[in-house]
């Protein structure tokens, strides 16, 4: 997927991260933060802990460690199931799907991603897409991850899911887990507290991930 290529057939994991791998040797990286929002989160987890990888720190956003679990979610399985046979049903898909993601209140990025969509991948190639991502398992890599972790469940994200979020950053040694107040309010956090934030890069080391109210975070998390 990408305006690069529009017709790729090799969409495994290995081959997404070694896509990335590619574009940071080509940009000449050699120390940087890396985040994945979604799909692109198990990506970002096998590459931050690939041997060369030069990752200083992993932000994980709406996060998932298996495709079957993430596409269990109702809304992920209604636009997988959803996805058209035939070209001249792709720019009604393409709108409904821009549409969802925006939250229908953000005509300037809907309009950029339907353009994104409609020049980056074909009909078949995100039905092909979307079976391959339900494949992706990063389960074991998390406990391999050590760099400097946050975790950030979007509550306004369609295709999120905060027991998901919960779930990997539990996995991930040290990680901080970012809720909104919303979310941290209604849902059981069995042994979880509200510690005051700290800089990012200082993170203490613990098996639970620690839960803050993302309005607090934001302004207080250092993540250079």
């Amino acid at each position: 997927m990408g305006a690069s290529d529009r017709g790729l057939l090799d969409l495994t994991l290995h081959a997404r991260v070694r896509d990335l791998d590619a574009v940071v040797d080509s940009l000449g990286l050699n120390k940087f933060v890396l985040a994945g929002l979604d799909l692109g989160a198990p990506v970002a987890v096998a590459y931050s802990v690939a041997p060369k990888a030069a990752v200083s720190h992993l932000v994980l956003i709406s996060p998932w460690a298996t495709g079957t679990d993430m596409f269990a979610i109702p809304e992920a399985r209604r636009a997988m199931s959803s996805v058209p046979s035939a070209e001249q049903d792709w720019n009604v898909f393409a709108h409904v799907l821009a549409s969802i993601v925006t939250g229908f209140d953000d005509p300037k990025l809907r309009a950029l991603l339907v353009d994104i969509v409609k020049r980056g991948v074909s009909p078949q190639g995100l039905a092909d897409y979307y079976e391959a991502s339900e494949k992706m398992d990063v389960e074991d890599l998390l406990s391999r991850i050590t760099v400097p972790t946050l975790v950030i469940h979007e509550s306004g994200f369609p295709f999120g899911s905060f027991p998901l979020c919960r779930d990997v950053a539990a996995k991930v040694d040290g990680a901080q887990l970012v809720v909104d107040l919303r979310i941290a309010a209604s849902s059981s956090l069995e042994g979880s507290h509200q510690p005051t934030p700290t800089s990012f890069p200082r993170l203490a080391r613990s098996s639970r991930p620690r839960t803050v109210s993302t309005s607090r975070a934001v302004g207080r998390n250092n993540i250079s």
